[in-house]
């Protein structure tokens, strides 16, 4: 892991998160949130583009029909590049000035997990919500203050709260609906705080700690 470098470009992210791997496009993509940009690396020519958003975004997710739903704002839209062009697909929250969508994940059915957080990032004003193919939105729960990382198991979805320093896991049936929210990981005081997370071919659970510099592996149990 010694061959690290920075990527060369006339940029600097606020907020960079969201790495996504298009094999359609051979680049990587990612949002600069804050920032309200959307990055691509062209792995080819070494090259990145960005472009500029109305607002702040959280995150892409790959469409098979070609473009990408995206977190913008507080509305999930469908968006695509060259030409740069948005349409809104719902806006679950247009009474909650103030929020933004920060993480989401999609899952095997095309429906899509995400979160929506204050921007001061110190009140309870977010949700988690489902977002499904036929373009409704569902409120899953209420009352998140720093949502993040989304992740798929076997029949369980994860969710952080990362001010509460707790994964909760749900049930999740095939229809899409979900059982009732239960912690599954509390973080202890040294372990950084739980940030983005993904699961591995094994069941295991990946967690991104922020403030602790690491990267941590939890076993299904």
């Amino acid at each position: 892991m010694s061959d690290v470098r920075v990527i060369d470009r006339e940029r600097r992210d606020r907020l960079g998160e969201g790495l996504l791997w298009s094999a359609r496009e051979t680049a990587l993509y990612w949002v600069d949130i804050l920032g309200a940009r959307v990055n691509r690396l062209d792995l080819a020519s070494g090259r990145v583009d960005d472009w500029a958003m109305p607002d702040t975004i959280g995150w892409l997710i790959e469409r098979e029909q070609g473009g990408f739903v995206a977190g913008l704002g507080r509305a999930f839209v469908a968006l695509s590049f060259d030409p740069l062009v948005i349409e809104t697909i719902v806006a679950p929250e247009p009474e909650r000035d103030g929020n933004r969508f920060n993480d989401a994940k999609a899952d095997a059915a095309g429906r899509i997990w995400a979160g929506s957080m204050p921007l001061t990032c110190d009140r309870p004003s977010g949700a988690f919500y489902r977002l499904d193919p036929d373009g409704r939105a569902t409120r899953i729960e209420d009352g998140y203050t720093i949502p993040n990382g989304p992740a798929i198991g076997d029949g369980f979805l994860f969710h952080t709260d990362t001010a509460l320093d707790t994964i909760f896991r749900y049930p999740v049936h095939d229809d899409g609906s979900v059982g009732a929210r239960e912690p599954h990981i509390v973080f202890e005081p040294d372990w950084g705080h739980p940030d983005g997370m993904t699961i591995d071919a094994e069941g295991y659970l990946w967690v991104a700690c922020w403030g602790g510099s690491c990267v941590a592996r939890f076993d299904p149990a």
